[in-house]
């Protein structure tokens, strides 16, 4: 609770689906999230990663929207400290400066 309170106001979500990372894709830019898709090669063959940038308070609901459609999804949630460039919905502006 008190890591949270200095947290920044920013994660990075990473989010590893071995069959649904389309699904989930779309369905986060549907909902108004980020999110960018790389080819990756995991343990047991060939996975996509998803990334998106969004704001602390976004984060719970996009955890359920991903274990919605994927609930063995494995999903990493990090503080952002500093972010330059790029695009995150909703703040109405490209880029995003993040400093403590």
């Amino acid at each position: 609770t008190i890591a949270k309170r200095f947290a920044s106001g920013y994660l990075l979500v990473r989010i590893i689906s071995r069959k649904f990372s389309r699904q989930i894709t779309a369905r986060l830019r549907n909902e108004g999230y980020a999110v960018t898709q790389v080819h990756g090669e995991g343990r047991d063959g060939e996975v996509d990663i998803l990334f998106s940038a969004m704001k602390r308070e976004r984060g719970e609901h996009a955890l359920e929207v991903i274990q919605q459609i994927d609930p063995a999804a494995f999903v990493l949630f990090d503080n952002v400290e500093h972010a330059v460039g790029g695009f995150i919905p909703r703040l109405g502006a490209a880029g995003i400066s993040v400093r403590r």
